[in-house]
Parts: structure tokens; sequence; C-alpha cells
């Protein structure tokens, strides 16, 4: 079935291989279809479908241990530009992803940067000057509590088990390692396509398959990465139809645990982390709000 625009709607069995991918994005097909109870050869071609019509992705994703700075964007638009600000956005490699929502912004930005100068200059300098854009807003981040708990719901918890049983990042982590110039290739390379095989990332690295498969291991068990499924699609199942952002301001004190001291789901603030609908929560500081100028610094609001 398709839109008017004649796009192709994603259906039960589409959102059924998202979900087991949501649990283990580089599960290979005949894996999954072992577990979901269809063949490789349909698995795969679903998959292939989906990517093809930009309806899903799987990429690398910072873990909780990758050295990074991030901010969370919020921005109003001149009437009628919402769409071309966030292209704007979008375009920038700083950029990690970019939402329309309603309420009293128009869109946000999840920004990550090496250090806090970069972030700072980025925040400062660069995004508030997007076109499109009339006044910004941004808060700093502090902990992140989530990324590997979303799911979709439609997979039984046996099938999910069974998906993620064979997945390396779920070891015995491994101490804190200093990322070199490999892990740097091998995480932008795993950008481009999350799901890409060891052969073929060995030959894009000018590594061995199996200097591949250890280092991918290593950064999944270390926490500085993780791999993550994507999906930006029309649906019409009615479990999964639209998205949402909360913020909650306000938390007691002793409520909001690092992620180094509280692993599991067992703090107040961390329980809205771990539900299966919650693709990203995140402790943030700030919310300073400024005038985006399409030319120049940004200038302090009221």
């Amino acid at each position: 079935m398709t839109d008017p625009g004649g796009r192709r709607w994603v259906d039960e069995d589409d959102v059924v291989l998202l979900d087991a991918l949501h649990v283990n994005p580089r599960a290979s097909f005949e894996q999954l279809g072992a577990v979901l109870g269809v063949s490789a050869v349909t698995a795969g071609r679903r998959w292939r479908r989906l990517t093809e019509a930009g309806q899903a992705w799987v990429s690398s994703a910072p873990g909780p241990r990758m050295p990074l700075a991030g901010a969370l964007f919020e921005a109003e638009c001149e009437p009628g530009r919402v769409a071309e600000a966030a292209a704007g956005l979008a375009a920038l490699p700083h950029v990690f992803s970019v939402h329309l929502v309603s309420g009293s912004r128009d869109l946000y930005a999840l920004v990550a940067a090496g250090d806090n100068r970069t972030l700072s200059r980025l925040l400062l300098d660069q995004l508030p000057t997007v076109p499109g854009l009339i006044r910004v807003r941004t808060s700093v981040t502090t902990e992140v509590f989530s990324g590997q708990h979303w799911r979709l719901g439609a997979i039984s918890a046996a099938q999910a088990g069974a998906v993620r049983a064979q997945e390396p990042g779920d070891q015995e982590q491994v101490p804190d390692r200093t990322l070199d110039q490999f892990d740097r290739e091998l995480f932008l390379a795993l950008q481009d396509d999350g799901r890409a095989g060891y052969r073929a990332l060995a030959d894009q690295l000018g590594k061995s398959e199996q200097a591949v498969k250890r280092r991918i291991s290593a950064l999944l068990r270390s926490g500085a990465g993780r791999s993550r499924s994507h999906s930006g699609c029309g649906c019409r199942t009615s479990s999964w139809r639209a998205s949402g952002g909360t913020w909650a301001s306000g938390l007691r004190p002793g409520s909001a645990w690092p992620w180094w001291g509280r692993p599991t789901c067992s703090s107040p603030s961390s329980s809205t982390a771990c539900t299966p609908s919650t693709a990203c929560c995140a402790g943030c500081a700030g919310a300073g709000r400024r005038s985006a100028s399409p030319s120049g610094r940004s200038s302090c609001g009221r």
C-alpha cells in the first residue's frame, strides 16, 4: 500500500523486523529470520526495501563512555521556513539529528563535538546563523541516561532475548580505553552503514577482517560506541505512528545518577530512560535564549 505521493507504507511485518533490529542492529539476516519465523532472504529483502526508500537505517552512535560534549539546540523559525532551517541544520556534520515538533518551538537538534570549546563555537557562532531561524535556545547535556532500551513493542520478550543474546555488546565490559585513529575511522565508516559487513569494512579501512571484528567488539564492550537502528517513515500500524518529547525540570536531589554509578534502571530519574518508548533521555543544564542572526554572532535575548 502506498500514500498519495507514491511512497510505500510500512506494514506490520516491517515493524517486527525494525523492532528486532532495535534490539540488535547488527544481527545477521539468518539470525533475524530464525527469531522472527521468516527466511533470511525475506528479512534481507524487506530491509533493503526500507533502506532504499530512506525509511530506515542503521548507524554507529556514541556510547556513554565516548568523550564528547553535547547539547540540545531548540529553535523558532520564520513562517514557511521550518523545512529549510531543518535541512540547513541537518547538513552540518556536528548535528546528530533534527526533529520537527509542535508547541512553543518549531524544531530541535541534538549536537555533539569533541570538546567544550568546539561545542561553544557551534552553539554561539554557527548554528544560530542557519537561514530561517528567529530565536534559539541551547541546553548543554550533562548526563545521558538512555539510548539502548528503545523498542517498538512488536516482538515478544522471548524473541528480543534471542536476538539480544547474540549481541557482542552484552559481554562483560572492558576498562576505559583511549580511542585511536582506527577507532575513529571505523566509527565514521559505520555512520554511513551500521550494518556493513566485516569484509567490506576491512577493505575500506585497509585492515584485516579479524582486526575489524575485534575493534567493533571493543568499542561496544567499552561503552565508547554502539550501533543503533533508526526509522523515519509513514506507518499505518496503530502502535507506531508518532513521536514526541517531554521536558522535565526540578528533579529532586540525588535522583539523577551518573551512568558510571548506577548503570541499571533503579533510580527515579533513569526509570524514564529505561521505558521501551524512550529513544533518548539526557540531563541538560542551561536553556539560554538568543535571537538568531543571519550574519555574524547571535545576540542574547530576553
